[in-house]
């Protein structure tokens, strides 16, 4: 797996559950997104080049309200689970915020 797919499968389900968790805490549709800040900080890679363990570090050690508990190992899970980017191409709302649609159809 290269870089970019570890960057896109991270960003992916990162901005899937903050998303997730945002709409959670206003009951309602959201007006305007907040991106992860971990994710922000793993996209530096495909932005400005930078390299991908200087970013990994940086982006298991940034503060977050989405993901407070997220530990170095769990991000390196998320980077080679390409559920939640498979899950976004394909536009399967309930795989990629299953709290949001718990029990519907």
């Amino acid at each position: 797996m290269n870089t970019y797919d570890k960057v896109m499968n991270a960003c992916h389900r990162l901005n899937a559950e903050s998303y997730e968790m945002q709409a959670l805490c206003t009951k309602k549709r959201k007006q305007q997104f907040v991106p992860c800040a971990k994710a922000e900080q793993l996209m530096k890679v495909l932005r400005n080049s930078e390299h991908f363990g200087t970013c990994h570090l940086e982006a298991s050690i940034t503060p977050c309200a989405c993901h407070p508990t997220l530990t170095e190992s769990q991000l390196i899970d998320y980077e080679y689970d390409d559920t939640y980017k498979k899950a976004n191409h394909a536009g399967d709302l309930k795989a990629l915020y299953p709290r949001l649609y718990n029990g519907r159809k």
